[in-house]
């Protein structure tokens, strides 16, 4: 794989890793902040909708600009990345699903 195409890969990888995990907590933050959800619904008429195209814009930027760093320090190899993107996936899930476990059962 050619050095570019490798930072590109570190990077829109390392971006994946962000979003997701930024895509947990707004889940969980239009939930319990009314304001924000009411601020998500305005731009497309519903909150799902401007979530989707805050994810895919923020995934775009990080990960061009991610490309364009140099990550070594951080993602020494595509294992590394590989672990990243399950851990936050995991993290994610995790979050969105026992949040929504308490404010089902009542704690939140």
């Amino acid at each position: 794989m050619a050095n570019g195409e490798k930072n590109y890969l570190m990077g829109f990888g390392l971006s994946y890793v962000v979003v997701a995990l930024f895509s947990a907590v707004l889940v969980i933050v239009k939930e319990l902040v009314d304001p924000v959800f009411d601020l998500l619904v305005l731009p497309t008429g519903h909150h799902w909708g401007t979530h989707g195209i805050l994810v895919i814009i923020l995934f775009l930027v990080l990960g061009f600009v991610f490309a364009n760093m140099d990550l070594s320090g951080f993602v020494k190899d595509n294992d590394t990345l590989n672990l990243y993107i399950i851990g936050s996936t995991v993290i994610g899930f995790l979050l969105i699903f026992l949040f929504f476990v308490f404010h089902y059962m009542g704690f939140i």
